[in-house]
């Protein structure tokens, strides 16, 4: 038994055959053998061979091989089917490519790549293998036995396989909705392997598509909604997961997915809901922060378990570098970040820890161990992104705690209403809330946490529900030449209070901070700090563009900072205000001049606050004087 390796090593070479063990034993309901049109050469209709004789893993890069319109089969050393793909290119006539570069055949492996002319059999076996999973432009691990091999000689190719068995009715039905951050990698496959590995069975469909939006399976007339209408109407789940677009914002997934969990509802499926992860960029803590607080909020408002892949991602970023989660082009995910991902799922979908689950899909054992502790860390212990010393939402102003008094408040605005996925109009064509919703986009223009309106100006008014002492107003705006958005150097905003809605009185011109850019787009905070006090219930923000009409105003966020106000209705003695500042028989004068000029001052009254006798300032009075004159007293 010692030599039977080196024997077998021997004939090897000498046949020039890639055996199959399992060939040797077992009878399979599909034993095909076909013919290779060509070795080592591009991609072609017909079957080509990429064998790899050696004992490092063979790279192939898919800009040397065009694998555009191919299926692909990696085998093993032992001849065991671990991979699938479809479809890889690279960028071809501005046409942005896959978002994997390369394939990798693992020692003493073969692959081969095959196009529709490829005999039916060796398709079907392909379809078999997929089992309807969603996925192009990338290659997934597979879990469903194919055994191959090939022979040099001959030039052919060996595939055995049994027939598929349906699931038992004992399976967990799950349906994923959402894009590639789900499907990528094959993440639902890996999960159905560590299912089975803990004795879980499960049965997976897929309503995904690439870059999709909940919005677009929300909307019943959209061919995506229609999509997963229909398959609640055919079937019966036990699960949804539901994953949004990086871009989305939380009120327009909030709408999303309370329709689409009323259907899920009625189908008696429970949602759940996958936190995407981040790209692999300098800003993964920022971005993996923008998705662990956007789907932590719609499973707090919805009562949903949440599985928490963009912190086990981020904790693994930071605790072991060496272990690559994102695929080729940095955006997507690998899959050992389908892994890691894939554990979170275990644990948080159906309670199961991944720590020592025996599935690894062509991963190191002590890499899948890294990834199994991390995600179960996360899972139970969740990740701290620490405490910010000033939140977006509160700020400190001249020493006073100052709250975010237009979060999430009503506002109306008078503007041309915008279509498209930037749009801030519901379909009850009220305002959706995007400017009040505490999602800033930073200095992604292109973000749907962004809303526009068409005008110049465009007039935002907020109601804050009563009246506040406002100390400091703030909003973003942006533009984009190449989207025809006013550049910011040439916009301004102006800012106006009102007790009643109806008269306005301007508190001010707000200031523009440094521009900031993000490839075409351009961003400024404009911030208006009041120096004297300013109450009021209703605010408005009004943005000009100079010198152009109907232009495109596009922002994210508005916020108004602000305090108790304290509407006194005492009379103040003549000259005092709140007990700290007198007001001398000049002030008066200069008052009468620019506000009173009805009143007759007379200065001689024991009380500097009754006039004539007959008429007493009172503290209302007082709060409109200061604002117009007294900016220099303290309230």
């Amino acid at each position: 038994m010692k030599r039977f390796p080196l024997f077998l090593a021997v004939l090897m070479a000498f046949t020039s055959v890639m055996p199959l063990c399992a060939f040797a034993s077992e009878k399979y309901d599909n034993d095909c053998e076909y013919t290779i049109a060509a070795r080592d050469a591009k991609a072609s209709e017909g079957i080509t061979l990429y064998p790899n004789d050696t004992e490092n893993t063979r790279v192939i890069k898919v800009s040397d091989y065009g694998f555009r319109y191919s299926k692909l089969m990696i085998f093993d050393r032992d001849g065991t089917l671990i991979e699938v793909g479809a479809d890889l290119f690279d960028d071809v006539d501005g046409i942005k490519g896959s978002p994997q570069f390369t394939v990798n055949v693992p020692p003493k492996g073969f692959m081969i790549a095959f196009g529709n002319s490829a005999p039916a059999a060796l398709r079907t076996c392909y379809n078999t293998v997929v089992d309807g999973a969603m996925f192009y432009n990338s290659t997934i691990p597979v879990i469903f036995p194919v055994f191959g091999s090939y022979d040099i000689k001959k030039m052919t190719v060996r595939i055995a396989y049994n027939d598929r068995k349906p699931e038992s009715k004992n399976a967990k039905k799950f349906l994923f909705v959402g894009n590639s951050s789900t499907y990528f990698s094959g993440t639902p496959i890996q999960f159905k392997g560590l299912c089975d590995a803990a004795g879980t069975e499960i049965d997976i469909d897929y309503c995904t598509f690439g870059s999709a939006y909940l919005r677009e399976f929300a909307d019943e007339n959209h061919e995506r909604g229609k999509k997963y209408r229909s398959m609640l109407n055919s079937k019966k789940y036990d699960y949804i997961v539901f994953q949004d677009a990086a871009g989305a914002d939380y009120l327009g997934a909030k709408d999303s997915l309370s329709v689409l969990k009323g259907l899920a509802d009625k189908n008696g499926a429970e949602s759940l809901l996958y936190m995407r992860y981040a790209g692999n960029s300098p800003e993964i803590k920022k971005y993996s922060k923008k998705y662990h607080d956007l789907y932590t909020k719609l499973a707090k408002e919805f009562g949903l378990k949440c599985a928490p892949s963009a912190d086990a991602f981020l904790k693994c970023h930071e605790t072991h570098p060496e272990i690559n989660l994102h695929a080729d082009d940095n955006g997507h995910h690998s899959k050992a970040g389908a892994y890691i991902a894939a554990c979170t799922w275990l644990e948080s979908f159906l309670s199961i820890n991944p720590v020592g689950n025996a599935y690894r899909p062509y991963i190191g054992k002590d890499t899948a161990k890294i990834l199994q502790e991390t995600a179960h860390d996360i899972c139970v212990n969740g990740y701290d992104y620490g405490e910010e010393e000033e939140t977006n939402n509160s700020q400190v102003i001249d020493g006073v705690v100052c709250e975010n008094l237009a979060l999430n408040k009503k506002y109306d605005v008078d503007g041309k209403v915008y279509s498209g996925n930037w749009t801030d109009t519901g379909s009850d064509g009220k305002p959706m809330g995007k400017f009040t919703d505490g999602v800033c986009a930073g200095t992604e223009g292109d973000s749907t946490s962004c809303g526009c309106y068409k005008g110049n100006p465009v007039k935002v008014t907020i109601d804050l529900g009563k009246k506040y002492d406002l100390r400091l107003f703030s909003t973003d705006l942006f533009g984009n030449d190449s989207w025809g958005i006013t550049p910011v150097a040439r916009s301004s905003v102006k800012i106006s209070v009102s007790d009643d809605g109806k008269k306005f009185i301007e508190a001010g011109t707000a200031v523009g901070s440094e521009t900031m850019t993000n490839g075409n787009w351009e961003c400024k905070l404009f911030n208006l700090k009041t120096n004297r006090k300013t109450e009021g219930r209703y605010v408005r923000f009004e943005y000009f563009h100079e010198k152009e009409r109907n232009n495109f105003v596009w922002l994210s966020e508005i916020r108004v900072f602000g305090v108790e106000a304290q509407d006194s209705t005492e009379e103040l003695e003549t000259g005092d205000i709140n007990g700290d500042s007198k007001i001398n028989t000049s002030d008066y004068t200069m008052l009468k001049r620019s506000v009173l000029e009805t009143y007759i001052l007379d200065e001689n009254q024991k009380r500097a606050g009754d006039i004539n006798g007959d008429r007493k300032i009172t503290s209302v009075d007082y709060t409109m004087l200061k604002r117009i004159v007294l900016g220099t007293y303290n309230a």
